[in-house]
């Protein structure tokens, strides 16, 4: 049997708790633009995560995808105005969380599952400021989008949050995007 890691396990959330955040900034009023899409696209049913920004509908929206079940939670504003938000996706103690800039804008029960489901996940990965098949490009900016294969605590949210701290623990995924050329 193969070694249980390599570079795709470290950002493979699978059946548990996850924690995807980045900081966004955009102003359009119409469209749908994603932010973080993770391993697959297909019916609400195929396994999967998304973040995306729906400003025309006024919100931030994000799905998780079990088994055959899904979750949506979203947020009260598009928070469109050109200013840096904090966005952060979170399956913890069996619920999924939307957070932006430090509140909780959204939680639902999630159901139980793996959002990988395997072997897909090593093919399709984690796609920023777009689908996985490319659709719903994000028109804005993206920064420093980090991948955690745990539920992080309020706490650690808040001190990467305001004072950029790394938070030790299973990082899957850190893209700081120090330069934009």
């Amino acid at each position: 049997m193969p070694p249980a890691s390599s570079a795709t396990d470290s950002i493979d959330a699978g059946a548990d708790d996850f924690t995807f955040m980045t900081w966004i900034k955009y102003g359009d009023t119409t469209g749908s633009h994603a932010i973080l899409w993770a391993y697959r696209t297909g019916s609400g049913t195929t396994p999967q995560v998304w973040l995306r920004a729906e400003p025309e509908s006024k919100r931030i929206r994000a799905l998780m995808a079990v088994d055959r079940f899904n979750i949506t939670v979203q947020s009260p504003s598009a928070y469109n105005d050109d200013q840096w938000h904090h966005v952060v996706l979170q399956r913890a103690g069996g619920r999924l969380r939307l957070i932006v800039d430090g509140v909780e804008v959204s939680s639902a029960a999630a159901p139980p599952g793996s959002v990988t489901a395997g072997k897909e996940f090593g093919v399709q990965g984690i796609h920023i400021g777009q689908r996985v098949d490319g659709a719903n490009r994000f028109h804005g900016t993206v920064d420093d989008v980090r991948v955690y294969r745990r539920a992080l605590s309020t706490k650690e949210l808040d001190q990467i949050r305001l004072t950029n701290q790394p938070v030790p623990g299973e990082l899957g995924l850190r893209l700081p995007f120090e330069s934009v050329s």
